[in-house]
């Protein structure tokens, strides 16, 4: 993962923990987020698995998977609500619109 993976990931934590405190996002919104949390983590600590962990391989890719699919339903929700966040000149910002110094 390069550094723009990382500010992704972590502006999009960031506008998802916003969104959970935020009072004009609806409670289903929220509760959604927060369920898919739980469930993966308690799946993924759970020592039953529908694949056991004992197999060695097999057994870690339904975890794998599910913490995949949380990821992407969460970064998909911060990248939404960050977009709601951001005015859209500061979401279009890249490198090479920035001004260089002198």
């Amino acid at each position: 993962m390069g550094i723009l993976s990382w500010f992704r990931l972590y502006r999009n934590a960031l506008a998802v923990w916003t969104m959970l405190h935020d009072k004009d996002v609806h409670w289903a919104k929220k509760s959604g987020v927060v369920a898919a949390l739980i469930i993966t983590f308690l799946y993924a600590v759970c020592p039953v698995d529908a694949i056991p962990d004992v197999i060695p391989v097999l057994g870690w890719l339904d975890d794998i998977g599910l913490i995949a699919v949380c990821y992407m339903v969460l970064n998909t929700v911060g990248m939404k609500y960050a977009a709601k966040l951001l005015p859209a000149s500061a979401s279009s910002c890249t490198a090479d619109s920035l001004p260089r110094p002198p």
